[in-house]
């Protein structure tokens, strides 16, 4: 989610450089905007996983008892 809100923040500052500068344009394309969101997905997926896997394997009682 985090990584779709900068890439319309992105493209919002894009524009925006554009409307004000004359001497260059910029320019998104559409396969790095998708190449940004799947990689965002994949880093948001792995930061999940990961803490969870290792929870899971936890015995609840120690895991209560160490807190």
């Amino acid at each position: 989610f985090g990584g779709i809100i900068g890439l319309i923040l992105m493209s919002i500052l894009v524009l925006i450089v554009n409307m004000w500068s004359d001497s260059f344009t910029l320019v998104i394309f559409w396969s790095n905007l998708v190449i940004g969101v799947v990689i965002s997905a994949v880093i948001g997926l792995v930061s999940g996983i990961l803490p969870a896997y290792t929870a899971s394997r936890l015995n609840p009682v120690d895991a209560i008892r160490s807190k």
